[in-house]
């Protein structure tokens, strides 16, 4: 009840998650993860009756999201133990801890479930070695 009004809400209890800016120094630029995510490809087929494969198809692609560097808290780690492990894990590097920065942290989907979200930053490097025989 709110000012005498009745009130329901629909909320999904989701886990707090880690989010990292993963900075590319050579490249001079932010690395992003490709990721399908079924959830948007039933988004874009909401009001098709039946998912078949034949009506699901056209939509594949654009179920891929292009997203930060990210990945739930569902273990009994350090947050920087779990971005360290996501930035490995998604883009292939292994970053020490202590590179690690934390920005800031908010509660993240507030209308449906206030999770929080916590956002780090780091950067990497390529380093190219040159052999001569």
């Amino acid at each position: 009840m709110e000012n005498g009004v009745k009130k329901v809400w629909d909320a999904v209890l989701s886990h707090d998650s880690v989010a990292i800016l993963v900075f590319h120094k050579t490249k001079k630029s932010f690395i992003l993860v490709k990721q399908f995510r079924p959830p948007v490809l039933m988004s874009l087929c909401r009001g098709f009756e039946e998912r078949n494969e034949e009506i699901l198809a056209p939509f594949i692609e654009q179920a891929y999201t292009y997203e930060l560097c990210a990945g739930i808290v569902d273990k009994s780690l350090t947050l920087v133990d779990i971005a360290r492990e996501e930035i490995h894990e998604e883009c292939g590097y292994d970053v020490p801890n202590s590179s690690i920065q934390k920005l800031t942290s908010f509660r993240t989907s507030v209308g449906i479930s206030g999770a929080q979200q916590t956002i780090y930053y780091t950067f990497v490097l390529f380093f190219f070695f040159f052999f001569s025989p």
